[in-house]
């Protein structure tokens, strides 16, 4: 992916969701050949189907080829979904450390709006004609293998989460464009608030992950004396500016 705004440990994902994806359509395009050998063989001479003669179309034919991948993509979307909720669910239950009540919080909100997003991009699969997977087992098939124990540290946590939200950016994005080519302006509206919500969510997880600049080291109460005493008589501050100055330090340092 030239250009890619993916940082090199990120692209090792994204690939794998890649080969996922391309396994899936490969296969979804050999079922449909097989169909076509076995109507043959039913003596289906298919005879009634329309040739491919003009510019016009032309496109539209590779418009309607698009628009078969929008199911596709909206069970990528179900199952990366699912995935997130209960990692984030999972990561809101396990994780550990002296920031435990913001975090539980924060992973609260996620697997909440995750929840929510469930059955409505389940219901948009079935508008389109199409049924939604009948197991958990189904419905993750196409998600990269995931090693994210449960005494994985927050760090981990974090990283395994930011990436998963990034793929799921990815999905989404590709699903707006198959839903527009659809002409399903409903289903690409839906797509796009989801896209809000998760664009926003790679936002705050970078955040949370940027360390802090690291504050220079006050001097100790002694030391600003003795810098205040090296000072030139001119320059020197008065006694109690000096002395506020020393218990303001030995306030801040906690002393």
């Amino acid at each position: 992916m030239a250009g890619s705004r993916h940082s090199a440990s990120d692209m090792v994902m994204i690939k794998a969701a890649r080969q996922a994806v391309m396994m899936h359509a490969q296969a979804t395009a050999a079922h449909a050949e097989a169909m076509k050998s076995m109507f043959a063989d039913l003596g289906d001479d298919m005879t009634d189907m329309e040739d491919v003669n003009s510019r016009v179309a032309e496109t539209d034919a590779v418009r309607s080829a698009k628009a078969a991948d929008l199911p596709g993509q909206l069970r990528e979307i179900l199952g990366e979904t699912i995935c997130l909720k209960y990692k984030s669910h999972a990561a809101h239950w396990n994780l550990e450390g002296e920031d435990f009540p913001q975090y539980h919080a924060f992973f609260h909100d996620m697997y909440e709006a995750l929840e929510e997003a469930i059955d409505p991009t389940a219901e948009y699969l079935r508008a389109l004609g199409f049924k939604a997977p009948a197991t958990i087992y189904q419905a993750i098939a196409y998600q990269p293998a995931d090693m994210l124990t449960e005494e994985a540290p927050l760090p981990a946590l974090l990283a395994s989460i930011t990436l998963d939200n990034m793929r799921m950016c990815d999905l989404l994005q590709g699903g707006i464009y198959f839903a527009g080519i659809a002409a399903e302006y409903g289903v690409q509206n839906f797509l796009q608030d989801r896209l809000g919500y998760h664009q926003k969510l790679r936002w705050m997880l970078r955040a949370i992950q940027t360390p802090t600049p690291e504050l220079a080291e006050l001097p100790e109460p002694a030391e600003m004396d003795m810098m205040t005493e090296s000072m030139p008589a001119a320059m020197e501050q008065p006694k109690h500016v000096k002395e506020l100055a020393s218990q303001l330090l030995y306030v801040l340092r906690g002393k």
